[in-house]
């Protein structure tokens, strides 16, 4: 991590394993710019500690949805503290951010970006969970192969005229190629996305 830096970070890690009595005892060095921890750590030393955190500016989470699903009460309360932290008027043009890591969106992940973040910036690349953040409305067929374009014409006529954008999602470049085939008639541009799966 500090390799890629410009000047050297001082960065410092916090286990697990630190009683509550260990905690009172950690000296965090002038200079150190990255603490490293887990949510139950944090809060402990935001309680023995806290005046050490009024600069803080940054928070991370990795694998945000795991840290949700392991430690909700514990999150939210840092998140809290992050946030009437920033009220305070000195830190006013001091650079705040939150950066969440995750596998999976989930209404924990919302609430986050919902409740703590200005204005956030949402990068999703897995195809399904972009589509359950977008609350698109998805229609499931099941068919025999040979089936599978009359099922996909079948469900297209049943789409609302109103309707702004229709997306779908193929398996294969060779699919995508085979759905295409049909869509001048149906007036519907088709993309391919250089992904794992293809997108029309």
């Amino acid at each position: 991590m500090c390799s890629h830096c410009s000047r050297p970070l001082y960065p410092m890690l916090l286990e697990k394993k630190k009683k509550k009595e260990e905690i009172k005892s950690v000296r965090i060095p002038r200079g150190c710019e990255i603490v490293v921890t887990t949510p139950p750590i944090f809060l402990r030393l935001l309680e023995h500690h806290s005046l050490l955190f009024l600069r803080l500016c940054h928070l991370v989470f990795d694998e945000v949805d795991v840290l949700f699903s392991d430690a909700k009460e514990q999150m939210l309360t840092i998140l809290q503290y992050y946030k009437s932290n920033l009220s305070i008027e000195e830190k006013e043009f001091v650079p705040q951010q939150i950066v969440a890591v995750g596998n999976h969106w989930d209404k924990n992940v919302e609430v986050l970006t919902k409740e703590f973040m200005n204005d956030p910036y949402i990068v999703i690349t897995s195809m399904g969970e972009a589509a359950i953040y977008g609350k698109v409305q998805q229609v499931v067929q099941l068919c025999l192969e040979c089936d599978r374009i009359s099922t996909l014409l079948q469900t297209l006529d049943f789409t609302p005229t109103d309707a702004q954008k229709t997306l779908i999602f193929t398996s294969s470049v060779e699919e995508r190629d085979m759905v295409y085939k049909v869509y001048p008639s149906l007036k519907i541009a088709a993309v391919g996305c250089p992904c794992f799966r293809t997108c029309i």
